[in-house]
């Protein structure tokens, strides 16, 4: 719940940031269709190093995978 939050709040900040330059830029189809694209590429990479790797880590499978002191 909390990477949804954070990415929700990173959106909005952007979003108000930008204002009708982004707006100017979506209006095209595929540019949209490239930036929605891109995030379910780098949404998934998250997701997969996030918790497959680190999941991996707690196994001790992958030893080099930094976890904090509080964490384990």
């Amino acid at each position: 719940m909390g990477n949804i939050v954070i990415m929700a709040v990173l959106f909005v900040v952007l979003s108000v940031a930008a204002g009708s330059r982004l707006q100017a830029w979506m209006a095209k189809p595929g540019r949209t269709a490239a930036l929605i694209a891109v995030t379910f590429i780098v949404a998934g990479a998250f997701t997969l190093l996030y918790w497959d790797v680190r999941l991996l880590a707690r196994l001790e499978i992958i030893p080099w995978y930094p976890i904090a002191p509080w964490a384990a």
